[in-house]
């Protein structure tokens, strides 16, 4: 893991995948909030979690796209430069046990990451 500049984790909920709209601001592929320019698509894995896909807003001629589904963290290019697979997925699941939606990287304790918990990996 990393030190470098710590990005931010975000875990959209319910309300923020059922109601994300055009003009609302969302978390796109680089960490930036940007604003919403179109929804893509709606539905509910087998799962029974929700998901949207969206567009975001770069710049007069360009747009990124995005999709949140319910209590799975955002995976955007500083997060995942920044930490491993398996360390996103342990933020990940150390925010939902939290019920923690925003946060940093930094703000996760060493402790939450399996691999130092179980050095050799399971």
């Amino acid at each position: 893991m990393s030190n470098s500049t710590s990005p931010q984790l975000f875990i959209p909920n319910v309300d923020d995948v059922l109601n994300l709209k055009p003009g609302d601001l969302a978390l796109d592929c680089f960490a930036k909030w940007s604003p919403v320019t179109s929804i893509s698509f709606r539905g509910t894995d087998i799962k029974g979690k929700a998901y949207v896909g969206f567009f975001t807003s770069t710049g007069p001629t360009s747009s990124i796209s995005g999709t949140y589904k319910v209590g799975e963290l955002v995976r955007t290019v500083p997060v995942t430069k920044m930490l491993t697979s398996n360390e996103t997925t342990d933020a990940e699941r150390y925010m939902n046990s939290k019920g923690e939606r925003l946060s940093m990287v930094h703000h996760i304790p060493q402790a939450a990451y399996l691999s130092l918990i179980h050095p050799r990996g399971f």
